[in-house]
């Protein structure tokens, strides 16, 4: 909303019909994503020491990816940053709904350990 009304002052004409349908596509993408609706949306992590990532889509298939730095933890959320060589940069969020409270305090936990020791000291 906040995108379409920025294009909006600033764009008219045709490019601003351009850059709202892009807009528009964007948050389609990015809804289906967040949903888990897309056949290549993650279901499923498992997330080695060594910094392995798999990851399984909808379509039952495990892709294997690398853990990437950034991310987010807290009690009610947590993102974990995957870089995918077939998919390119996949972020996994792990939300109150898709796991048990131990295992998002588990996995929370587990990145945060793993961000220490790699230097990291943000959340």
């Amino acid at each position: 909303m906040l995108a379409g009304l920025a294009l909006s002052v600033s764009l008219g004409g045709p490019a601003l019909a351009l850059a709202l349908t892009g807009v528009g596509l964007s948050a389609l993408r990015a809804g289906g994503d967040a949903l888990r609706r897309w056949p290549d949306s993650a279901l499923a992590i498992e997330l080695h020491e060594d910094g392995r990532a798999l990851w399984q889509d909808r379509r039952e298939r495990w892709h294997e990816a690398a853990i990437g730095g950034g991310g987010y933890a807290s009690p009610w959320l947590v993102v974990v940053p995957l870089a995918a060589p077939a998919h390119g940069r996949k972020w996994i969020v792990v939300g109150p709904g898709a796991a048990s409270e131990a295992d998002r305090r588990s996995l929370r936990s587990w990145l945060l350990w793993r961000r220490a020791k790699n230097g990291h000291t943000n959340r």
